[in-house]
């Protein structure tokens, strides 16, 4: 590197300022040689007031960890190092209002930079510093994260100036709601189609195509006929040193991305079809036509591949690539392609074809990602990563669009850090020394005007007669007097040159109406809507907008429009960007991508603007060389020393006067004032602040007023605070004596109505014993009754058969029969009921009454009775009608619960018969289950039932999941497999497992599983999902695993991302007799042989007891015990509960004293 003379001079603090607006001297040398001392110190990133220049290390500084995440997390710009982490906090906290207490709006951050500068690699942190802000724990997250690396693969490509240069633009819009992420959506910018067919010295194909090389398995090479990368036309330029193992790597992050995204196994699949079929496309050749007949295809096995990927046949396609068939007034004109037309037609089917399958990525992640619903409140943080200026030996259309887009983005920098500020400044009546700076509209309008560039190219594109020489001479002939149009010489090929405000640029004009007109034969349209390839079929079905974005029409979900990412503060709907009428003119691709330059400007221009501006060390790609030339060319042509002189004099920070005393007026102590003025300036002047300015509307401060502002305003805040606090705390320290004192009352009260209870329960019990006693010796008089009159009864009838029985054998008592005279009858003899004591007759009396007492255990807690709020005392003596008159007990503390609680105690039982008589409901998953709020699955109530039902649950189980959890040589579930079963339970078998002692359980409330395992001091839960594609993350890892035994495995080896430990050891059945898995194998399914059974099942002699035995000792074992009832001694009332075979928690108890 040449040393520079100009730069031998230097400071004692050189390096040492970390933000440029605070040098004392500014000139373009002085702040190189800042940024050199600081680059140098591997400190890459350097303020210029609240913009961010990052130079491009080219290695990695280990920089972007967890714990530098977190310290940027709540600072400040000016409290610590800059870094990118602190811009995208301020980003942050500016959209949630926090930052300067100023009200919520939205943001978006402007990254731009030369091609290589480091873009794209920023985006990603700032995208990971916002994700990490959110403290989400959903899978949104993780897909959000995952969009740039799957991006990535289908958009960058390796160039002669960098390595992972981005052939498109993406502007990320993040949607939050309450500070949460809760959508994104990706919008796409100029993918440049034409680098599949053709590249230039040095550069390569996309990545994906290095991907699927390196990572297919041998069974998708043979069912994708993908053959080595040397043997396609359209790879053949591509990396030939990188390694494999790179690649190969790539390529299985890359289905990872896709699986957590929501890519499914067939959408995957067809893509791959797809892009195998782009590269057996290329390798079809065509020989010269013989005479008037159309040219021949001589690679036939490359056209049946392209046709069979494509789902098409090979001679419908032949057709297509070889002859244009036209419909004019109902008759067909077939026109006959030359070889170079067939081979044209060749490479717009691959162009077109990875353009819309390129644009229907895009459409899926935007599917997959949007929200649920739309809010007023919600916010948005807009990202805007686009191709960097590119000056090639050879420029074509797709540099002058790149080109021309960046100098958009250098007039919106313009025009909000100089034009915008010093027009306010000169409006509000500030004094200020005009800073000049180089403005780009004329060249924008030599593009854009009229009679522009891109006016003429669509004008000279409708010619079916003009031609590229055509285009540069009507160029010539319109543009040359425009100072940044320079008119070239002839050359064999047609070019002209721009003077563009980062360089002067010669555009070759080769296929320039070509590719602006990117015409498609009908015919092969028309193929292609009918291929059997699904994917294919429905690409083509869509229509392009008027920005030239793909708009299916088959979305299972409702389109993401305008009308949804519309910022809360606009009152008229945004137009949506739709495909243009069937009967309208179709709309060129300069045409489309000035639309979309449109579009994103309106969009930044709503919200508030941040810029990044990143730097390229050197042209050669070496870590550690800072090229001072090329530097000072990159902070010339940005006009980053006039930024900096605006950012050093000028007021970043113009709140108006209302806001600014409303925010700040705590710190003047006062909360009645006046708006004007002279109240700012007291404000000003108590934070002891200098060089700043009152104007008409506005107050103008440095930015670091705002800062010092914002720590002010936080003392004086939490100075309040703990006032408030005190008295808060005095005041209820008062309210609670005085509950104390109503506290103390209600229990004298209560303890006079329990007294005055016992009282007359005493005295009616003692009544009730009298009766009793009373009625007892009443009915034993009258059974005495009973039994003599049966004796004497008895006596009689014995005195009367001996009576008849003498008068019989008596001769001088008999009376012939031949008599007329009648017998005089015998005078019984009268008995006494005490002569005949040998007869007893048992009274007929019945026992009293008694209902069987169920035995209690001493150590049964007593169930609580709840005491009401305001007792209030009852007659001891009143019952109503229908009350049941309570058994004789001679104890009174039993007599008394009995009448107290002879009102509740039915409705106490009930309600614990209810609760399934532990105190609790069934227990379910509630914390895991929060997610499924936002959780992004797909409707399945017509497929299985509504979601949350176990039924539904059940039954997706036994269709999709069932075959996927037996072991593949046992035919059995894994030991760690669980069924239904409550957190409850989870955490009861695991409590004395060692750490990492884990088990997987099926979720009732969602279709999915729940990772359950020991941590340090508690158990916890991970939600597991199924992907799209079958297979299984867990939420908020970005790993996708095939199967639930390689997410085992996976993190026995690796913890998760927020726990430093493994799984360990599996938690297998409680009862392997009665697995908690069983309810889950139908008839059709039986259910598989358990894992062995445990010691406890064992004999002395090692054998199994029988299965009846087993059965009958593990119902008897989880038998719920009904003797909490029986320790309120209302077993009189309380009929013994029938077992239960299914064990619960007993609910903590606590116990009311009667005393």
């Amino acid at each position: 590197m040449a040393h520079n003379p100009r730069l031998s001079y230097c400071w004692r603090d050189v390096g040492a300022t970390d933000n440029l607006a605070e040098l004392s001297k500014l000139d373009e040398n002085r702040i190189l040689i800042e940024l050199k001392a600081r680059y140098l110190n591997d400190e890459i990133y350097t303020y210029v007031g609240d913009i961010l220049i990052a130079v491009n290390p080219l290695k990695d500084l280990h920089i972007y960890g967890k714990k530098t995440a977190l310290a940027y997390k709540n600072a400040k710009l000016s409290e610590q190092p800059p870094h990118i982490y602190a811009t995208a906090s301020h980003v942050y906290k500016c959209m949630l209002g926090v930052e300067y207490d100023a009200d919520p709006h939205s943001q978006c951050i402007v990254i731009s930079g030369e091609s290589g500068a480091g873009k794209t690699e920023s985006t990603k942190l700032v995208v990971k510093q916002i994700i990490e802000l959110c403290n989400g724990n959903t899978q949104l997250e993780q897909q959000i994260l995952q969009v740039n690396p799957l991006l990535e693969a289908f958009g960058n490509a390796k160039t002669v100036i960098n390595e992972n240069s981005s052939r498109f633009g993406k502007y990320i819009q993040l949607l939050f709601h309450s500070g949460k992420v809760v959508g994104a959506k990706i919008s796409e910018y100029l993918l440049e189609k034409s680098r599949v067919v053709h590249q230039n010295a040095g550069d390569a194909n996309f990545h994906i195509f290095n991907y699927m090389f390196a990572g297919c398995s041998e069974e998708q090479r043979q069912t994708f006929k993908l053959g080595s990368r040397e043997n396609y036309r359209y790879t053949k330029s591509c990396d030939q040193t990188a390694d494999a193992t790179f690649y190969q790597n790539k390529f299985e992050q890359l289905q990872n991305a896709m699986d957590l995204v929501g890519f499914s196994e067939e959408e995957q699949d067809d893509l791959l079809a797809v892009l195998s079929g782009v590269l057996s496309v290329g390798n079809v050749d065509f020989a010269d036509k013989v005479s008037s007949e159309r040219v021949g295809v001589s690679q036939v096995d490359d056209l049946a591949a392209a046709a069979h990927l494509f789902g098409v046949k090979p001679a419908d396609l032949q057709e297509c690539l070889t002859r244009l068939t036209n419909s004019t007034r109902g008759e067909q004109i077939i026109i006959n392609f030359s070889r170079t037309q067939a081979e044209d037609a060749r490479d717009a089917v691959a162009k077109v074809i990875y353009g819309r399958l390129f644009s229907w990525i895009v459409n899926k992640i935007n599917q997959r990602l949007s929200p649920d619903q739309r809010s007023i409140d919600q916010l948005e943080i807009g990202i805007l990563d686009i191709f960097g200026f590119e000056n090639f030996a050879s420029n074509s259309f797709e540099q002058a669009c790149i080109n021309l887009a960046n100098e958009h983005l250098q007039y919106f920098f313009n025009e909000h850090i100089f034009s915008l500020e010093q027009e306010e400044y000169k409006s509000e009546g500030i004094k200020w020394s005009h800073i000049s700076y180089s403005d780009n509209q004329p060249l924008l309008d030599l593009f854009l005007k009229k009679m522009g560039i891109l006016a003429l190219l669509d004008e000279e594109s409708h010619f079916p007669q003009g031609t590229d020489a055509s285009f540069v001479d009507k160029l010539n002939k319109n543009l040359s007097s425009h100072e940044c149009y320079k008119k070239q010489r002839a050359a064999r090929t047609p070019r002209f040159a721009i003077q563009h405000y980062a360089g002067h640029v010669t555009y070759d004009v080769k296929n320039w109406l070509e590719k602006n007109r990117d015409t498609i034969p009908p015919s092969l349209m028309s193929m292609l809507k009918q291929s059997s390839n699904l994917l294919l079929r429905t690409i083509f079905k869509g229509n392009i907008t008027r920005t030239g974005t793909l708009a299916l029409q088959n979305r299972t979900r409702k389109s993401v429009t305008a009308d949804l990412f519309r910022s809360p503060f606009e009152k008229q709907p945004i137009r949506p960007s739709t495909s243009a009428p069937s009967n309208s003119k179709k709309l060129t691709v300069g045409t489309q991508f000035k639309n979309s330059l449109q579009e994103l400007i309106r969009q930044m221009s709503k919200a508030n603007p941040h810029f990044i501006r990143c730097l390229k060390p050197n042209a050669s790609r070496l870590a550690g060389e800072f090229d001072d030339k090329y530097i000072l060319s990159q902070l010339s042509y940005t006009g980053m020393l006039q930024t900096v002189q605006i950012r050093r004099d000028g007021y970043a920070f113009r709140p108006l006067i209302p806001d600014f005393i409303c925010t700040y007026k705590p710190l003047i102590l006062h909360s009645d004032v006046p708006i004007d003025g002279e109240t700012c300036k007291q404000i000003l002047r108590k934070a002891n602040l200098t060089n700043w300015h009152i104007g008409k509307t506005k107050v103008f401060l440095k930015h670091h007023h705002a800062e010092v502002l914002a720590k002010d305003l936080s003392a004086v805040i939490g100075a309040t605070v703990t006032l408030q606090a005190v008295a808060r705390g005095f005041l209820a320290r008062k309210y609670v004596h005085r509950l104390r004192k109503v506290s103390e009352q209600h229990k004298v009260y209560v303890k006079s109505f329990l007294l005055g209870v016992q009282t007359n329960s005493e005295m009616f019990l003692t009544n009730q014993t009298v009766v009793i006693q009373h009625e007892i010796k009443e009915r034993e008089r009258k059974a005495g009754e009973k039994r003599a009159e049966a004796a004497a009864e008895a006596e009689r009838k014995h005195a009367e058969s001996l009576v008849t029985q003498q008068l019989n054998s008596a001769p001088r008592n008999s009376v012939p029969a031949d008599s007329d005279k009648p017998a005089r009858p015998v005078k019984p003899q009268r008995l006494s009921m005490y002569s005949v004591s040998s007869v007893s007759v048992e009274p007929n009396i019945s026992p009293i009454p008694r209902v069987r007492r169920p035995s209690r255990s001493v150590q049964d807690p007593l169930p609580v009775l709840p005491l009401p709020p305001s007792p209030s005392p009852l007659p001891p003596a009143v019952r109503s009608p229908t009350e049941s008159k309570p058994q004789l007990r001679h104890n009174h503390t039993a007599s008394l619960r009995n009448i107290y609680s002879d009102n509740r105690c039915q409705s106490f039982v009930e309600r614990f018969s209810q609760l399934g008589y532990n105190g609790m409901a069934e227990d379910d998953e509630f914390i895991e289950d929060d997610y499924s709020i936002a959780h992004r699955a797909e409707t399945v109530s017509n497929l299985y039932g509504p979601v949350g039902a176990k039924n539904t649950t059940v039954k997706w189980f036994q269709t999709s999941q069932l075959q996927k959890l037996l072991e593949p040589f046992s035919e059995r579930p894994y030991e760690w497999f669980h069924g239904i079963i409550p957190r409850a339970k989870a955490e009861k078998m695991l409590l004395l497992k060692p750490v990492g002692a884990f088990m997987i359980r099926l979720s009732e409330k969602r279709l999915g599983y729940v990772l359950t395992f020991r941590a340090e001091t508690r158990c916890r839960h991970y939600m597991v999902d199924p992907t799209p594609s079958n297979k299984y993350v867990v939420v908020g890892e970005p790993k996708v695993h095939k199967t639930l035994e390689d997410l085992v495995k996976y993190h026995q080896k690796l913890p998760l991302s927020n726990w430093n430990h493994l799984l360990t050891e599996p938690c297998g059945q409680q009862d392997v007799a009665r697995p908690d898995y069983a309810e889950l194998w139908t008839s059709g399914h039986p259910t598989p042989p358990t894992q062995p059974l445990s010691a406890s099942y064992m004999d002395m002699k090692g054998r199994q007891p029988p299965l009846q035995q087993v059965t009958a000792n593990s119902t008897k074992s989880s038998t719920i015990s009904t003797n909490n009832v029986a320790t309120l001694n209302t077993q009189d009332f309380i009929p013994p509960l029938p077992p239960k075979t299914r064990t619960k928690t007993r609910p903590p108890v606590n116990y009311i004293s009667y005393k």
